[in-house]
C-alpha cells in the first residue's frame, strides 16, 4: 500500500514524496490511516526539502461516505514543517512543472475551471470536518528581498457543514512574540454559489491587535477593520525585524 499510495501521490503533486516511517491502516470504529515521517522534497534532491510532517493521522465516517457524505472524525497534522524559497530567477520550490498536467485514463484534457468549480461545490455539500488540528508547525519564506519565519502554530478548523460556520483558531510564534488568531467565515455555500461570503476575523499579540469584520468577494474585502497597540513604534519594530518581513506601501 505504502507504495501504490505514494507513487499516486507524487503524480498528483509532482514532488517526489517519501514516507520514512510506519502506515497503519483501521477499518473500525471509523476508516482511518496513520502515518508517520513523511517527506516532500524537491526534484534532483535539492534541499531543503519542501515540506516535512512527523505524522498525520485521518479517520472518516463510513457510513457516511456510503450515503454520499464526507465525514471526517479526525485529521491531526504534528510538526508540519514548510519551506518555501523563491530563488528571484523564476524559480520557486513549491511550483512544479508536472503537477496539474496530467490526462485522464481515456486522454481527455481535465475539466476548465467553470466544471472544475461546480464539481467541487457538488463534492462537499456533504462535508463535515471535526478534530482538524495542526500542531507545532513552521512555515519558512525566502526570498532575495526578505524573509519570514513563522513558528510554533498551532491551528484548529471546524465545520458542521457547507451551510453552517467554518471557523479557524489558533496562535503561532513571529519573530519571538506568540501571536493569537480567529476567524469565522459566514458558509461554505454561500461562498461557492456567490463568490462571496461574510467574514470577521482577530490577531492580537501584546504589541499589536487587529480586527475585521465584513464580506469578501474574490481578493476584495469590505467592511471595517480596527488596529490598536500600545506603542506603535515598538509594534513597527517587531514587525520589521526579520529582514523585510512586512512592506508598508505610503
Amino acid at each position: 500500500f505504502k507504495k501504490s499510495i505514494t507513487e499516486k501521490a507524487e503524480s498528483m503533486i509532482g514532488h517526489p514524496l517519501h514516507i520514512g516511517g510506519a502506515m497503519t491502516f483501521k477499518l473500525f470504529p471509523f476508516i482511518g490511516v496513520y502515518i508517520e515521517n513523511v517527506t516532500i522534497g524537491r526534484p534532483a534532491g535539492k534541499t531543503p526539502p519542501l515540506a516535512t510532517l512527523k505524522s498525520m493521522n485521518v479517520e472518516v465516517d463510513l457510513l457516511a461516505i456510503l450515503r454520499g457524505n464526507v465525514v471526517i472524525k479526525s485529521l491531526e497534522l504534528d510538526t508540519p514543517v514548510i519551506t518555501l524559497k523563491d530563488e528571484g530567477n523564476k524559480e520557486q520550490n513549491w511550483l512544479s512543472k508536472t503537477a496539474g498536467q496530467q490526462t485522464s485514463d481515456d486522454g481527455k484534457k481535465p475539466a476548465d475551471a467553470g466544471t472544475a468549480k461546480k464539481t467541487m461545490g457538488t463534492a462537499i455539500q456533504g462535508l463535515e470536518l471535526n478534530n482538524v488540528r495542526i500542531s507545532n508547525g513552521s512555515v519558512a519564506y525566502s526570498s532575495p528581498q526578505q524573509s519570514v519565519d513563522l513558528e510554533k502554530i498551532n491551528v484548529s478548523v471546524k465545520l458542521k457543514g457547507v451551510a453552517s460556520p467554518l471557523t479557524i483558531n489558533g496562535d503561532l510564534q513571529f519573530s519571538a512574540r506568540k501571536i493569537e488568531f480567529d476567524a469565522e467565515l459566514e458558509t461554505l455555500q454561500t461562498l461557492l454559489s456567490t463568490s462571496q461570503a461574510n467574514v470577521t476575523v482577530n490577531v492580537k499579540s501584546d504589541l499589536l491587535s487587529f480586527s475585521g469584520s465584513g464580506n469578501i468577494k474574490g481578493m476584495q474585502f469590505n467592511g471595517t477593520t480596527g488596529l490598536n497597540s500600545p506603542s506603535i513604534t515598538s509594534a513597527a519594530a517587531w514587525l520589521t525585524r526579520q529582514k523585510s518581513a512586512l512592506t508598508f506601501a505610503s
